[in-house]
């Protein structure tokens, strides 16, 4: 049973103390990775579940590799596309800090994005 694996006191295993209604502002990384003391977290919740599941080794390491990455964007450890493409933009010489992607820049990023794309550029 999942609520045997989580810490004891958990609102998820002994319910609020006081008002059923109140809750807890968490932020993403929070409820994907969970907040000591107040909630476990999505992703050890899944992991619990999967390891109480029989699982063929292969999947259960392709699920591990995705559960790792939603882990990390979550967290922030590992940026987004979206989150890396606006830094490399705000880095690059020729931006003015105007909300302008010239020729130059956007040609550079997609270059870039093409290198990493083919294992080029980590």
């Amino acid at each position: 049973h999942l609520s045997d694996h989580l810490p004891v006191g958990s609102p998820m295993v002994s319910g609020h103390q006081g008002d059923p209604d109140a809750s807890t502002l968490m932020s993403i990384d929070e409820i994907v990775n969970g907040k000591a003391g107040h909630f476990p977290g999505l992703i050890p919740m899944i992991e619990v579940y999967l390891n109480g599941l029989n699982i063929d080794l292969e999947t259960r390491c392709a699920i591990g590799c995705y559960l790792s990455l939603v882990s990390k964007r979550a967290s922030g450890e590992l940026p987004t596309a979206a989150t890396f493409m606006r830094e490399f933009i705000r880095q690059h010489p020729d931006y003015k800090q105007d909300s302008v992607v010239t020729e130059k820049i956007n040609y550079d990023l997609l270059m870039k994005l093409q290198k990493i794309a083919e294992g080029e550029d980590p």
